[in-house]
């Protein structure tokens, strides 16, 4: 459950992130100091745009690390992955039994390179 949480609130901040919309905001003060001619107000502008920026990047790298905290903690071992199979080898025999599924059993195990 946990781990569940933590992908929530990495989603979050990323779609928060991502509609921030931070292109066309930095574009637009951009375009707005072109006629500015105050120097100390297009440097404290610049500063703020870049300060901004590098607290996006900085919470797009948190975001990345929750991400791969939480894939790291995956792991299927080949025991698993043979588990996996057998147990979909039996839900496709006993749904054979009710249905004409065989073909589709035979391109399941064809797809996934097996043979039976």
């Amino acid at each position: 459950m946990i781990s569940s949480l933590a992908l929530v609130k990495a989603g979050i901040e990323l779609g928060t992130l991502t509609f921030k919309g931070t292109t066309t905001l930095v574009n637009s003060k951009i375009q707005s100091l072109k006629e500015e001619r105050n120097a100390d107000k297009l440097r404290n502008t610049y500063d703020k745009i870049v300060n901004e920026l590098l607290s996006e990047r900085e919470q797009a790298i948190r975001i990345a690390q929750a991400y791969k905290e939480e894939y790291e903690k995956v792991h299927i071992d080949d025991k698993d992955i043979e588990y996996l199979y057998n147990t979909l080898e039996r839900v496709i025999s006993l749904l054979s039994s009710f249905t004409n599924v065989e073909d589709g059993k035979r391109r399941f195990n064809e797809t996934i390179g097996c043979s039976t």
